[in-house]
């Protein structure tokens, strides 16, 4: 099989030198990214210019801390967003939908919903704001005026 930049070990190669205990122990990421970069690293035999690139760049961040340290930071804001939204989706398969009123009132009621809806107020130890409107209707109107239909400049 195959990949980008060299040939992939097959399952049985990669079970037979225990490449997943090597992983676990070797792995030093701080970044997802990272984490990734070094499994596939492990999973294939870079070859000539792949190899030399992939070198080049390993100096590169051993020699030049400014470009090493902008990396860390944009790898590290990139891992924020994954786990958060790999957060999210555990939060949404944990939940399920309410297909009652009874199960809607009791989830709306629950203190993990109380929780997860307090105001910024509420957040910092304040008083929760006065409600909002959520709806509003017209009694009554009367036409202030408007356009006289005639022509502009008349």
């Amino acid at each position: 099989m195959a990949t980008l930049g060299g040939a992939s070990l097959d399952e049985r190669t990669w079970a037979d030198l225990n490449l997943e205990d090597v992983f676990a122990a070797i792995d030093r990421t701080q970044s997802t990214l990272g984490q990734h970069a070094l499994y596939h690293r492990l999973r294939t035999a870079p070859l000539g210019a792949h190899l030399e690139a992939f070198e080049a760049l390993v100096d590169r961040m051993t020699v030049d801390a400014g470009v090493r340290e902008r990396a860390q930071m944009a790898l590290a804001r990139l891992d924020r967003v994954q786990r958060n939204r790999q957060s999210l989706l555990q939060q949404a398969a944990a939940l399920s939908v309410p297909n009652t009123e009874e199960a809607f009132n009791a989830w709306v009621s629950s203190p993990a919903f109380m929780h997860g809806h307090r105001s910024a107020a509420e957040r910092a130890g304040g008083d929760a704001p006065r409600p909002v409107g959520v709806h509003s209707e017209v009694w009554s109107y009367e036409v202030a005026g408007g356009s006289g239909g005639g022509a502009a400049g008349s």
